[in-house]
């Protein structure tokens, strides 16, 4: 049997039916109640609605509880190659194996060069203008370049997240007036981003920049 919320309003009763997710509260769905009964609702900011439907995110601010694929964040702290596991997972839906895990940085190696005519948009840039500024320019000249590309979204995903690093990086070097530096496809994902924001490090910074 289907739950359903009562709505009056007027003289008429509205029955919308109830939605119930894996956790969290109870959700009206009121999707047909503008184009079947001529009526709105007023929620200033969406304060009381939920705006769509989540595999990947569980969010209760009030309690302070937020959840990656039903796990709790804590638990995923300490995570071994916890920053690129973590994107395995939101991807894919579980953790990697460590064969996963090896091949997924092998894909994400493979990506890590970010296209020359996004470099060009980047050094186009007065060296004091705001870094948010350069990167909305970069992910626009990221897109127009696979404009017609014919690819599925999780690799198209797979590919922004692979060039975020060297677009960041190189930001970063620009506006300090630094040299870029060339792209390692054989590093993990958060020692590329390291290295490519500061170039090479013994192991030591390495090791406390990775854990940071």
């Amino acid at each position: 049997m289907v739950e359903k919320a009562v709505l009056e309003c007027g003289d008429r009763r509205i029955s919308l039916p109830v939605l119930r997710g894996t956790d969290g509260t109870p959700v009206v769905d009121i999707t047909t109640l503008y184009r079947e009964n001529n009526v709105l609702t007023y929620d200033p900011g969406f304060m009381s609605t939920a705006a769509c439907r989540s595999e990947i995110t569980f969010i209760d601010g009030n309690k302070g509880t937020l959840r990656y694929r039903g796990i709790d964040i804590e638990n995923l702290i300490g995570t071994p190659n916890s920053f690129s596991s973590i994107v395995y997972l939101l991807l894919k839906g579980t953790l990697p194996s460590e064969t996963e895990h090896e091949e997924f940085v092998r894909i994400l190696g493979a990506e890590y060069d970010v296209p020359e005519q996004v470099m060009n948009v980047i050094r186009s840039f007065p060296r004091d203008s705001h870094p948010m500024a350069i990167l909305i320019a970069s992910f626009s000249a990221l897109a127009a370049n696979y404009h017609a590309s014919r690819i599925d979204p999780l690799t198209g995903a797979i590919i922004a997240i692979a060039k975020v690093p060297g677009i960041v990086a190189s930001i970063y070097r620009h506006t300090a007036n630094l040299d870029f530096i060339q792209a390692d496809a054989n590093l993990e994902y958060t020692h590329h981003f390291i290295r490519m924001m500061f170039g090479d490090m013994d192991d030591a910074h390495r090791d406390i920049m990775h854990k940071l």
